[in-house]
């Protein structure tokens, strides 16, 4: 039941909290992405998809870069 309420209820946590070196832009794609509301989220896959490249463009973020251009 505490999962259940967490994914329900919790804001999760920023990814640069469980991964060092990301950066605060990737941090908002990532939590805009996991927002419980729909109409807080990307419009599409296509925006989140060029959300990630711009969080990519980020100096420090090459293999981010590496995964966007994929």
């Amino acid at each position: 039941m505490q999962v259940a309420y967490a994914i329900l209820h919790a804001q999760p946590p920023a990814p640069s909290t469980l991964v060092h070196g990301l950066s605060p832009r990737l941090d908002e794609v990532v939590l805009r992405a996991l927002q419980k509301s729909p109409a807080q989220r990307h419009a599409s896959a296509r925006e989140f998809a060029e959300a990630i490249r711009r969080a990519a463009a980020t100096p420090g973020q090459t293999w981010l870069s590496r995964l966007a251009s994929a």
